[in-house]
């Protein structure tokens, strides 16, 4: 399955809408939009980016939204991908998707170990 994404900027946070790849980016937006705006204190949310999403555990961001007509930008793969530990807020992780993979193999280890009754 595809995957498209909508980054939205709120406040001094960037948040990763991933929505699957047969729903139209723009048509999206319009039914999230309302949400956005009650997080954002009635202030206007913006997106700021869009795309489509290759692979879901250390997801790359890549192209455009035609809908939107909007762009992902290089810094969208490392705030998806570190969204879970981040929230959206700039950190030392902020270029760390080493961390991610790391914790992902490692998640899969202990799943493993355990289907094994290790």
């Amino acid at each position: 399955m595809s995957w498209k994404y909508i980054m939205v900027q709120v406040d001094d946070r960037a948040l990763p809408v991933i929505f699957p790849g047969q729903l139209v980016h723009a048509e999206v937006w319009q039914r999230l939009r309302y949400p956005f705006y009650e997080m954002a204190k009635m202030k206007d949310p913006a997106v700021v980016s869009a795309g489509f999403l290759e692979g879901m555990a250390v997801a790359v961001a890549t192209g455009e939204s035609e809908t939107l007509r909007i762009k992902a930008r290089d810094e969208d793969t490392q705030l998806i991908n570190n969204h879970p530990y981040e929230h959206g807020m700039p950190s030392p992780l902020g270029n760390s998707s080493e961390v991610l993979i790391l914790k992902k193999t490692i998640d899969l280890l202990t799943l493993r170990m355990r289907e094994l009754g290790g």
